[in-house]
């Protein structure tokens, strides 16, 4: 067989070279490997070693899609071995050819970071992939990004249009910041910094307080505006009844609201007109480091919004966004305000009885409204009609119930629609991005619509010669509601109907007798029915905002290493609000006859047949102008292998703002013509009763402010050694609302921070479970205005005294040293991750302290004033923001978990001004400071229970039971007889928010909890019942005879009714109840197609999905079953949806 397979003379050589290995060769010796493989699987590279080498690898690692890369020369087995699994968590166990690979630790590390160009602005659409692996991952639209790599990546590749390809090493921080240059600088240094990133011109964030919201969980969602994104998303914004609170409130009586900045820049407008699907990015900023640069207004935190830019460099891309949402209306038979026809025809008819109307029914001059009870008893009285007649009137209308008509013809399921379109492009000179949004919104209340359009534009243009870049920017935004429908119309009965058997409008009762309006003016006066489905159809309210921004950026480098920065905006701001009544609406034809007189037979108008039109507007100008000097050195300490950085900014900024608001009134009103004039100023004869007065107006109402604003401010940030954060920042302010004292005193604000990256030292011991450890502290001083407080002196025009000459009353003295709030915070926080980066933690305690607050405090009466609104109030506030988020990947699923805890709790510490009397502090939806209290306290009264003889309410006087009620109501002596019962706004509160992906598929839901406040629920008013202006079922649970006392706290109904009582029970300790719950706030299904499906395609982006909100609530610690937000019962209902959003990308 030898034979055939080698030739004759071949033999020689063969046996030569045998005989040749067999004497030089070590007996039993290994083979020498020599192999390159570059990014292959261990998988792959075992197979290589047993084809090449017949050395058989085993274990569970080949399992696992794991690359290596190895370069082999004549390498023994052993060292091979090493070096070919060289980083991985492996221990390697060899029996001759036979290896076994054992897994000893995790093959993967989680890593995340942010992407910035060399202006420190975040990069969207980076591709970054892990070397060797085959794991890829985009940047964000805040450059952000998230990646696993295995256990021996060593580095990370950055690919984008706008740089150069860039490998950078991966640290052993979770976090990484990487610093790319773009295509047209000649530096190509990559810098890494393991710390958290550190936007452009905000300093010190390091080490101080800020949060940046998660945008991408709004991308599958259909959200309105920013309150729609914290809802979506979470965060520490507090949102209650449309108010927003950071870390709760800073001030008392001035503007509780954070301030807003839009693209580096206050912004005045209505937040509502920022289309969400602008925003780029949303931070909000918090303590006094964070916060310093903008100074005055930014003690109650700031929001700052980035719009959408462009990239260099970049291909045009074209997106297209559609939603869609269904709303189920309100479900208004669930509402507590509500008696059946039946009880409220007995109630009506024992009043009757007790004679209650009469005094109404036998009034012939002013005809007062009488209830559809009294009079079908009325007429039975005097015989017009039989009581068998009477008796079936009344049985009919017990059979009514008006929220079914309610229902039917004010109410309505909602629809919502929303488009957005932007174009996005660049080359190496410039980028733009333009979006278009039009928003289209049905809401659940007849004929009300919302509808909104808005064009954000953004464009930067490089002048490469001078290296000088001119930014531009114009966002406009139309805005228009219609408010014809405000819900249940008052004062309407439970057996009323609103309409017949065809849908014809019906007439009810209103402000006269049914028997007058039938015949009054014998046919020569308008009608004056008043038909409540008659109104809706003609009312005709409408509200139109427009908003537009324009600002102008140019960025251009001194030296290497200094660069100047100038800005200004200009923003213009509209709203009218327009109410026409035209001659059809009761309001009108009312109000035209009430002015008529009937004389032989002709009708003389006072006021002219026509549309009445009430017209407020606003209009608001700002001016802003920025200049900005920043020195950054990221190259300091050569000599050192770690580079420290540092920054240096100096700037001003100039503010002037002018507003105009005025409100008139137009009678007989038509497009296009000249008003009409009518008297207004002398009274005039009324129809009914014997008297006269003035025809109704609106005053001359036309207010101008302008308001000015000046600062310096200086400031610095140092990293040094990668372990220790310094930032300071020094601020002078200036305003024409400040006092002359205040401007020229020389009091800058001031805020310093210290950062201390503990995980970086060498003796941190806890490396391995703590990856990331950073400890932080910040203390500064912020600032905030009253734009109602004057230095100057202040008066009202009371007309004309004595003499004939313009008269005033002064409502405030002046006040020289008039300065703003002062708010000093303290900021203590700590960030971390463990678990192998599993986990993340982040807590930061604070307390404001907070002076100079305005408040109202006494005069010596000798002054000619008994009060002065001054810097004269002080409160603290103190409490705490945590954020764990989790993350657990397991092949192709990754799970996302995220909670949000926050705490806060504020007191009154000085506050000069006090109420006389106890009822002062007990009244609805008014705040009335008391010092010693929270700004949000809801004081109540204690009760001893009911009377079990009588079942009259029983008060504690003196710690006694008592029925003087007024001895508790009028005393002065506060702190006896308030109980204070809680906040009246969540204090604790926060989200769980869980998203599981797997293969393009994410499912994810937030559920939100509010904890630590309190809210006074409605119950029955006696005196409003009886005068058909409330109905509640809590009359039903009334005391009615002894031993009801044991169940009830309702006390008993007397005729005539107790006003003392009434008084004291609505403030009663026990209708204060618990509002925490928990609420499933949305949950969300979407499905992206993967790039494997677009390969081939124009699509970049494909992502479909569906959604819902409002979904109920999981858990409540009231008793009664009610809604905290919603205690009346008339909660909005659950709203689902779906929506596409694409994205073209064209080739480059």
């Amino acid at each position: 067989m030898v034979k055939a397979l080698i030739a004759p003379k071949q033999w020689l050589w063969w046996l030569v070279i045998s005989i040749g290995s067999i004497t030089t060769a070590p007996a039993q010796s290994d083979p020498t490997i020599s192999l390159t493989v570059k990014n292959k699987t261990v998988k792959e590279v075992a197979d290589l070693f047993f084809t090449r080498y017949r050395i058989a690898i085993t274990g569970d690692i080949l399992a696992e899609r794991i690359y290596v890369n190895i370069r082999l020369k004549n390498t023994p087995v052993d060292e091979a071995l090493r070096i070919c699994f060289a980083g991985l968590p492996v221990k390697i166990t060899r029996h001759g050819n036979n290896v076994t690979i054992t897994t000893v630790g995790d093959l993967w590390r989680q890593k995340e970071g942010i992407v910035l160009d060399n202006r420190l602005l975040p990069l969207e659409q980076v591709t970054v992939k892990a070397l060797p692996g085959s794991q890829v991952a985009t940047t964000d639209l805040n450059g952000k990004f998230e990646i696993r790599v295995q256990a021996n990546a060593d580095s990370l590749v950055c690919t984008h249009v706008q740089v150069l390809q860039k490998t950078v090493p991966i640290p052993p921080a979770r976090f990484m910041e990487i610093v790319l240059e773009s295509r047209s600088s000649d530096l190509e240094q990559v810098q890494i910094n393991s710390k958290k990133p550190n936007a452009k011109g905000i300093p010190g964030l390091a080490m101080g307080s800020y949060e940046q919201i998660d945008l991408a969980r709004k991308e599958s969602n259909l959200v309105y505006d920013i309150n729609d994104v914290v809802r979506v998303a979470g965060s520490s914004l507090l949102v209650n009844k449309d108010r927003y609170y950071l870390r709760g409130i800073s001030t008392i009586n001035s503007d509780q609201a954070p301030l807003i900045i839009l693209n580096g820049f206050i912004y005045e407008g209505d937040l509502k007109s920022i289309n969400p699907a602008d925003i780029e990015k949303l931070t909000f900023y918090k303590d006094a480091i964070a916060t310093s640069i903008w100074g005055i207004r930014a003690s109650n935190g700031v929001i700052a919004i980035q719009t959408k830019n462009g990239n260099y460099n970049s291909p045009l891309q074209v997106s297209f966004t559609a939603n869609a949402a269904y709303t189920r209306k309100t479900n208004i038979f669930n509402g507590q305000d509500f008696l059946s026809a039946s009880d409220v025809v007995d109630i009506q008819s024992g009043l009757f009885l007790n004679g209650f109307y009469d005094a109404a029914l036998q009034n012939s001059i002013d005809f007062p409204a009488v209830p559809v009870v009294a009079e079908i008893l009325d007429q039975r009285r005097q015989g017009r009609i039989s009581y068998f007649q009477a008796e079936q009137w009344l049985d009919s209308l017990r059979r009514n119930d008006v929220r079914k008509d309610l229902d039917r013809y004010f109410y309505k399921n909602g629809f919502q629609q929303q488009y957005a379109v932007g174009l996005q492009q660049g080359d190496s000179t410039y980028h733009f991005n333009l979006t278009v949004g039009f928003d289209w919104q049905r809401p659940v209340l007849q004929r009300n619509l919302l509808q909104r359009t808005t064009i954000s534009l953004n464009h930067v243009q490089k002048i490469p010669k001078y290296k000088t870049e001119i930014g531009t920017s114009l966002m406009v935004a139309i805005h228009e509601e219609q408010n014809n429908n405000t819900g249940r119309p008052a004062s309407l009965a439970p057996y009323q109907r609103l309409a017949d058997d065809k849908g014809n409008p019906l007439p009810v009762t209103m402000d006269y007798r049914d028997g007058f309006t039938d015949t009054a003016g014998g046919g020569k006066l308008l009608d004056w029915k008043y038909r409540p489905l008659q109104e809706l159809e003609e009312a005709d309210n409408t509200r139109k905002s427009n908003e537009i921004v324009a600002a102008v950026q140019i960025w251009q480098p001194i030296l290497p290493k200094l660069r100047i920065q100038a800005s200004t905006q200009f923003h213009v701001g509209t709203v009218t609000q327009e109410d026409r009544k035209s001659p059809e609406t009761y309001y009108t034809r009312n109000l035209i006859n009430l002015f008529s007189q009937v004389t032989a037979g002709n009708v003389i108008n006072q006021i002219p047949y026509g549309t009445i039109r009430d017209v407020s507007n606003g209009k608001k100008q700002a001016f802003n102008l920025s200049f900005q000097c920043q020195f950054t050195d990221s190259a300091l300490g050569r000599h050192r292998k770690v580079k420290d950085w540092l920054s240096i900014s100096l700037g001003a900024d100039l503010t002037r703002r002018k507003e105009i608001s005025t409100l008139s009134r137009d009678y007989a009103w038509r497009k296009d013509n000249p008003p009409v004039f009518i008297n207004t100023h002398d009274p005039m004869p009324l129809y009914i009763g014997d008297r006269s007065q003035r025809i109704p107006t609106v005053p001359d109402y036309n207010v101008r402010n302008n308001t000015s604003f000046f600062s310096a401010w200086l400031t610095g940030t140092w990293f040094l050694r990668k372990k220790w954060s310094f930032s300071g920042t020094l601020r002078k302010e200036s305003s024409n609302l400040l006092g002359i004292k205040t401007n020229k005193a020389i009091r800058p604000l001031y805020a310093i921070g210290v950062g201390w990256l503990l995980s970086n030292e060498k003796f941190f011991p806890f490396k391995k479970i703590i990856p990331h450890l950073n400890l932080k502290f910040t203390y500064g001083i912020t600032t905030n205005i009253n734009k109602q407080v004057s230095a100057l002196t202040t008066a009202q025009s009371i007309g004309t005294n004595g003499y004939g000459q313009p008269a005033a009353v002064i409502i405030s003295p002046p006040n020289p040293s008039l300065q703003p709030e002062i708010t000093g915070t303290t900021n203590i926080g700590i960030e971390m991750s463990a678990i192998r980066d599993l986990l993340q933690i982040k807590f930061d305690y604070f307390v404001k302290d907070c002076r100079d607050l305005i408040g109202a405090a006494p005069l010596d009466y000798t002054s000619g004033l008994s009060s002065y609104t001054g810097n004269t109030a002080n409160m603290i506030v103190n409490g705490f923001e945590l954020n764990i988020m989790s993350r657990y990947s397991k092949g192709p699923v990754h799970v996302t978990h995220n909670l949000l805890l926050n705490k806060f709790v504020d007191r009154i510490t000085r506050y000069l001004s006090q109420q006389s009397i106890v009822s002062s502090y007990l009244q609805p939806g008014q705040v009335s400071p008391l010092q010693g209290q929270s700004y949000f306290a809801i004081n109540s009264l204690p009760v001893a229970g009911l009377d079990p003889q009588t079942g009259k309410l029983l008060a504690l006087v003196d710690g006694h039971p008592s029925i003087d009620y007024n001895k508790v109501l009028l005393s002065p002596d506060l702190k006896r007889y308030l109980q204070v019962s809680g906040s009246s706004i969540p204090t604790v509160y926060g989200s769980f928010y869980t998203g599981i992906n797997c293969k393009g598929f994410t499912l994810a839901g937030t559920i939100g909890f509010r904890m630590g406040y309190y809210f006074r629920r409605t119950s029955v008013s006696y005196p409003r019942l009886l005068l058909g202006q409330q109905t509640h079922q809590d009359y039903l649970k009334r005391w009615q005879k002894p031993g009801d006392e044991l169940f009830t706290n309702v006390p008993v109904l007397e005729y005539p009714p107790d006003m003392g009582m009434d008084a004291y029970y609505q403030s009663a300790a026990f209708l204060v109840e618990n509002g925490s719950h928990i609420r499933l706030q949305d949950c969300s299904l979407n499905y992206q197609f993967s790039d494997k499906v677009l390969k081939g395609s124009k699509f970049s982006q494909v992502m479909v999905y569906l959604y819902g909100s409002n979904l109920g609530i999981l858990w409540r610690a009231n008793k009664l079953h009610l809604d905290p937000e919603f205690p009346d019962g008339n909660a909005p209902g659950w709203s689902v949806g779906g929506g596409v959003k694409i994205k073209i990308r064209s080739k480059q």
